[in-house]
């Protein structure tokens, strides 16, 4: 019982705040909305927030390693779908 109750508070103790969870509430959904979710942590790495989703570029995401196809895709989705193209 002790390990367990241990575990959990080294678990706690490294795990990220969720406070920064919420700057990429906006990205996630997209993400998920294209299937992409395993690009999430390609996003979070360069620092790919909600607020820069209307400044990507190719090149941008080039820089945190998402392939070109799922490049395309994120691109596409941001030009046509005015949530994510507008800056909050």
């Amino acid at each position: 019982f002790y390990l367990l109750i241990h575990s959990v508070q080294i678990g706690q103790k490294f795990s990220k705040p969720q406070s920064e969870d919420l700057y990429y509430s906006r990205a996630r959904s997209m993400l998920q909305k294209l299937g992409l979710e395993k690009y999430e942590k390609n996003f979070k790495k360069g620092l790919l927030t909600d607020q820069t989703l209307p400044l990507l570029t190719d090149s941008a995401l080039r820089d945190v390693k998402i392939p070109p196809g799922p490049r395309l895709l994120i691109l596409d989705q941001i030009k046509r779908d005015p949530e994510f193209g507008k800056a909050r």
